[in-house]
């Protein structure tokens, strides 16, 4: 069974998911997991009908938005962007890097635990 995200980090999901379909990005299509309350909960991004990203977002044991995982194309402009302002999605990160070491490469973002915990 999966870890439950407290209220707080269900409306930081909440606003991530509204961004993305608000976006004016022509051809972007925006799947998810579709409970916001269980963990992990993913957003899947295509484009014109072709898989762009899936992001992973992972709670704490005491449901705070604790990680995020990127997977897809772009992955070293996603890793750059957010190394250079340390932010993601407006929320502050503590440390990413790119992980080469699992069956797909993806960009590893830990959130800074001090700003996020309730």
């Amino acid at each position: 069974m999966g870890k439950i995200f407290n209220n707080k980090s269900m409306t930081m999901l909440k606003n991530i998911l509204n961004g993305f379909n608000s976006s004016n990005i022509d051809g972007l299509e925006v799947y998810t997991s579709g409970a916001f309350a269980t963990a992990p909960f993913h957003i899947d991004l295509y484009l014109k009908g072709v898989f762009y990203n899936k992001y992973l977002f992972c709670s704490d044991r005491n449901g705070n938005l604790e990680s995020i995982a990127i997977y897809g194309k772009e992955l070293n402009v996603h890793l750059m962007k957010i190394r250079s302002s340390m932010i993601c999605f407006g929320l502050s990160v503590e440390s990413v890097k790119m992980d080469r070491e699992g069956f797909s490469d993806f960009v590893d973002i830990i959130l800074d635990p001090i700003e996020y915990d309730i």
